[in-house]
């Protein structure tokens, strides 16, 4: 059997994944870091630009200065390249595009993603952006490195249509992901609103090209939104097991943990506290640093900071965001671990507090059962039900809290089902006594009913323990 075959048996997480790693932009040598040496043409320009503009040069020194030369001239190579074309996603990729379905892009955006970069067009386009900037693989014989090739042309594609402003320099061309607006949605519905920003900023000609142009903005300025399996339910910013993702998101970027295998979303909510466990002192203050940024998007969400820069926040600010953090955390651990807690240890719970208040044989050892005041419609008040249902454990229904909104329940004979004129119910207070259905009404029974409050107390409510 040929490697083709073998690879049209993957599933779709597994082209994925392998298609993340050939295309090399979670790893490998970053391309932002090959910037030229300024020749004297270059170094004579940067002292004009001092003498200028000399408080703006204090803050874009020669390395800064010759990176911005270094953009310039890629956006320079796409203009020319496009040469009056549509959008740069049709130019590159209209070929595959158009053998590909909403549905298979986004299952597996950086597949084709590679395809678009592997096209004819996408390889004449890497050609003239190493002529233009003189890398290694513009001379005849020079091969440059798949990834650095693929890094090379996203960083254009972003380049070309990204244009941040100097009011909102977190903005792709106006959407900024600041913006209060997006706080609470799911990531679905803020990836389809992003699309749609894409298409009304003609940057995209189709859902198809913007699904694929996000994806290259994601790949490097937005992670977390190349994650697959985000639940809808989580709460951009504005819930803690958001920050407990992004804190993940950004440990596994900076520590280059997903290299071998990607993260699925739950592991990267628990990536933060299994790297704590026995950490040594230098990872220990990598991930506390690596908190900081979602804990304050969190605060600034919450309206328990307001919105800086990340180095204009006070100390103050920061202790008092990351104590809000820490109390919203304690809390949802309380109520996770309500939920988690097995069935059997309420039951055992409550079987105590059961036997405390009513004694071991009533409802118990005994047979009775409970069953709730829902009689058929087609009776009348002074008839008694003859249909025989199974009735419901005493402990169960505790357990669950069923008794806790002071409906009615009947008592079953010792088998089970049959049921008799004699009810159970748990006021406000959660005092518990019987009643009798005499004529429509339910009076209680103060002497010689089934129910005897052995404490005598409220029966306790068993939740409230949790």
């Amino acid at each position: 059997m040929t490697s083709t075959s073998l690879a049209t048996t993957d599933t779709p997480d597994t082209q994925e994944f392998r298609a993340r790693q050939a295309l090399g932009l979670d790893s490998g040598p970053d391309i932002e870091d090959l910037v030229p040496v300024p020749d004297a043409r270059e170094k004579k320009s940067y002292k004009a630009f001092e003498r200028a503009s000399p408080e703006l040069a204090l803050s874009m020194p020669m390395q800064m200065y010759m990176a911005k030369i270094t953009d310039n001239r890629i956006v320079d190579t796409v203009t020319t390249f496009m040469s009056g074309q549509l959008t740069l996603m049709k130019h590159l990729g209209t070929d595959v595009l158009s053998g590909a379905s909403v549905e298979q892009l986004r299952a597996t955006p950086s597949v084709w993603l590679r395809k678009i970069l592997d096209s004819p067009q996408a390889t004449a386009l890497t050609k003239q952006l190493l002529n233009q900037l003189k890398w290694y693989g513009a001379n005849p014989g020079e091969q440059t490195p798949a990834s650095i090739r693929y890094q090379l042309l996203c960083k254009a594609i972003r380049l070309y249509v990204w244009a941040p402003s100097v009011d909102h320099p977190d903005a792709l061309e106006g959407f900024s992901w600041q913006d209060p607006t997006h706080w609470g949605k799911s990531y679905q519905a803020l990836r389809t609103a992003f699309e749609q920003h894409l298409l009304k900023a003609r940057h995209a000609a189709d859902s198809k090209e913007a699904i694929v142009l996000a994806h290259v903005f994601y790949t490097r300025e937005a992670k977390d939104f190349t994650v697959g399996d985000i639940p809808p339910d989580l709460r951009y910013k504005s819930s803690v097991v958001w920050v407990n993702f992004m804190h993940g998101v950004l440990l596994a970027d900076e520590l280059d943990l997903e290299r071998l295998q990607p993260l699925s979303f739950h592991q990267l909510v628990n990536l933060p506290l299994e790297l704590s466990t026995n950490a040594s002192t230098e990872l220990l203050e990598k991930i506390t640093r690596l908190r900081l940024s979602p804990a304050l998007d969190w605060a600034v969400c919450m309206g328990i900071v307001q919105a800086r820069v990340a180095s204009d926040y006070t100390e103050e600010e920061i202790e008092r965001a990351m104590a809000a953090l820490e109390n919203q955390s304690e809390s949802l651990n309380k109520a996770v671990h309500s939920l988690e807690l097995r069935p059997p240890d309420r039951l055992q719970m409550a079987k105590r507090m059961k036997v405390a208040a009513l004694g071991s044989h009533l409802l118990g050892t005994d047979g009775r059962k409970l069953l709730w005041d829902d009689p058929p419609a087609a009776l009348g008040f002074r008839d008694m039900p003859t249909l025989k249902l199974e009735g419901h454990d005493f402990l169960d229904l505790y357990a669950d809290g069923k008794l806790d909104d002071g409906k009615r329940w009947f008592f079953t004979e010792r088998d089970g089902k049959t049921r008799t004129l004699e009810a159970f119910r748990m006021d406000k207070d959660r005092y518990f006594y019987s009643e009798r259905e005499i004529n429509g009404d339910y009076p209680r029974i103060f002497s010689g009913g089934l129910v005897r409050n052995l404490s005598p107390k409220p029966l306790p409510d068993l939740n409230a323990g949790f």
